[in-house]
């Protein structure tokens, strides 16, 4: 007879046992669970005369269907298999088969199936080969994190039939020492000797992703001699003759929300990004991070359909009637993470609105794109200042002088300024622009809190959040109420996704001042160019240099200049790619500023015919480029 004391020693030697090998816990988690549902499920089976269980089979264990959340169809042939199911001698318990099971069901995608058959086809199917492993090999390794970061939800159920490993240990397998496809471990250790020597900037971080497109070409690498320019996520080269070649590389950096800090924690080669995708290496990002004493606050991606996807895989909701800003990580605990959009891709959008509605209708008023394009068509257009007395020339009625040095975006307060002085020149085209001259200001003043510009300073405090929450107000009040010229509201339509960005934002920021700077013990301030994709693309921009070329660069080309730029890489604040470590906005210099006035010098002399109009004119001189 076992007594309770023999099996407290038994469990706690099994204990023991599942911290030093994952794979052997993982199989006694699956096997154990099996046998303690079995009795359960007995009478069941018994009374279930039509499944007979074929020979070399795992039998009496439970149909965990509704626990997988697999709908199961309404006959027995066509229904799921599942853990310990029997099933006809013909359909062995294999990993390929139950990966095919899950296509038919449309568990798992046909592009991701056909991916892991070319690469894992000597992988062991058989369940007892995985249960007589004495630790996971790097294949078995590599299969189980392209499955999770691929399908989430297969490898769950896959999970619950052989011991794969718990996804905890994936962040580690991902990452490699050199600069190679994966997580940088050589920065996320310098990050951690940061966090133990007690340096506060470091405590907590924003974290954000870009991808960047790559040019398809197989090459050989003779220092490794081995096949590049596969897909690779950082646990080792996808590079069977059926494999898909890498189109975009995913980049990942951290940023310091109160010291402007940066490190670029890695990269991933991908053939296709899909919002799941991108939403697990953030998981995963975030998981490596915490296990070294870095708390992330924030997550920012552009204002794109990929990244719109990526946000509601996470949990955030972009609906004006009830926006959700915030996602749980890890996914049911109590430590919130607030999502943002790259302000200048989000105006990007919304300049497109614009120009495709032409009019859209604002409190019984009129904004026009025509606004627009009449001023572009006024480039080079002299418009007369009279001379004053420093510049040397002579204040007489008939000289005047014309110079303008400006450099900002379509929608800034010098464009606003622009349109509001042809208006009062008199110019019939720009007679009706009062309300585009509104609401060019009220993007204007929001692009300024988000980049930290004055009057709202570069820093998110107490003293400055009064005029920032005001801003926030005056801009959902419009939002909600632009309508086109049908009455149809611009927020419910195809082109909302510029302004429920910046919806989503300001519900973010207000969120980390409601929770960070207000709390005692917490960030004192934060920087708010951090949530914006700045200093990530500026360190893309130093990327594309170190490659030599304008076009898109090869595996083989980014990663020898990644690993260029990673040799030099500070992680001071003020470092070089460093956003924020100069006086120069980072909205006038950001890589995604698409719609930019630009200018130069004019020098001029010409007599005015009306005295009355030259009193009133001012310098103007744009130049609109629409890249």
């Amino acid at each position: 007879m076992v007594t309770e004391q023999t099996v407290t020693h038994e469990n706690a030697g099994k204990a023991s046992t599942a911290l030093k090998n994952p794979l052997l816990a993982a199989s006694r988690h699956t096997s154990g669970t099996l046998q303690q549902l079995n009795a359960r499920n007995k009478p069941t089976l018994e009374k279930t005369h039509t499944r007979r269980s074929p020979p070399n089979t795992l039998s009496g264990q439970p149909d965990q269907t509704s626990q997988n959340g697999l709908k199961a169809s309404s006959t027995p042939q066509q229904q799921l298999p599942v853990a310990g199911r029997c099933t006809p001698p013909h359909r062995r318990r294999t990993v390929a088969n139950i990966l095919r099971e899950l296509v038919e069901k449309q568990q798992l995608s046909e592009e991701t199936l056909s991916l892991l058959q070319a690469q894992f086809s000597d992988l062991p199917c058989e369940l007892h080969s995985w249960r007589q492993m004495a630790e996971y090999s790097p294949e078995m390794r590599q299969f189980a994190c392209i499955l999770h970061l691929y399908h989430t939800k297969a490898y769950d159920y896959l999970r619950k039939i052989f011991p794969l490993p718990h996804p905890s240990f994936f962040s580690s397998w991902l990452s490699n020492n050199e600069a190679a496809a994966g997580f940088s471990s050589n920065i996320f250790l310098r990050l951690q000797e940061k966090v133990e020597r007690g340096e506060q900037a470091y405590l907590y971080c924003a974290l954000m992703v870009q991808d960047m497109s790559l040019q398809k070409q197989q090459e050989w690498d003779p220092e490794t001699q081995r096949l590049t320019g596969f897909v690779d996520l950082g646990a080792g080269v996808l590079d069977a003759d059926e494999a898909p070649l890498a189109s975009e590389v995913i980049i990942l950096m951290a940023v310091g929300i109160s010291s402007p800090w940066t490190a670029p924690l890695g990269y991933f080669f991908v053939n296709s990004t899909t919002g799941h995708l991108l939403a697990q290496l953030l998981r995963q990002t975030i998981n490596k991070l915490n296990n070294i004493g870095i708390t992330v606050l924030a997550v920012t991606s552009g204002a794109t359909a990929r990244s719109a996807e990526t946000a509601r895989a996470l949990g955030i909701r972009i609906d004006p009637e009830r926006i959700q800003c915030t996602f749980q990580h890890p996914p049911g605990s109590a430590h919130s993470i607030v999502y943002f959009f790259d302000i200048c891709h989000a105006l990007q959008l919304i300049r497109n609105a614009l120009q495709c509605f032409q009019k859209i209708e604002w409190l019984s008023d009129t904004m026009q794109w025509q606004h627009v394009v009449e001023l572009a068509a006024l480039q080079e257009q002299r418009v007369l200042e009279p001379c004053s007395p420093k510049s040397g020339r002579s204040g007489s009625e008939e000289n005047y002088y014309l110079k303008v040095n400006l450099a900002t975006l379509l929608f800034s307060e010098a464009v606003a300024d622009a349109l509001e002085h042809l208006q009062k020149l008199g110019l019939v085209s720009f007679q009706n622009c009062s309300c585009t001259v509104k609401f060019v200001r009220l993007m204007s003043r929001l692009c300024d809190v988000f980049h930290g510009r004055a009057p709202y300073r570069r820093k998110l405090l107490a003293g400055n959040y009064t005029k920032i929450s005001h801003v926030f107000n005056e801009a959902k009040s419009c939002f909600v109420t632009l309508t086109d010229s049908m009455g149809r509201h611009i927020i419910k339509s195809k082109r909302k996704l510029g302004f429920m960005s910046f919806l989503v934002n300001a519900e973010s920021l207000k969120w980390l001042y409601t929770n960070y700077v207000c709390p005692e013990g917490s960030p004192s301030h934060l920087l708010t160019y951090a949530f914006s994709l700045d200093p990530l693309e500026m360190f893309l921009r130093a990327l594309q240099q170190a490659c030599g070329s304008s076009g898109s660069p090869t595996c083989t080309v980014f990663q020898a200049a990644y690993h260029k730029l990673l040799a030099s890489c500070s992680l001071a604040p003020g470092s070089p790619h460093s956003g924020g470590s100069d006086n120069t906005s980072s909205l006038d210099i950001s890589l995604s500023a698409k719609l930019v006035l630009i200018s130069s010098d004019v020098l001029g002399h010409c007599k005015p015919s009306d005295q009355n109009l030259a009193d009133q004119s001012k310098e103007v001189y744009l130049i609109l480029c629409f890249i």
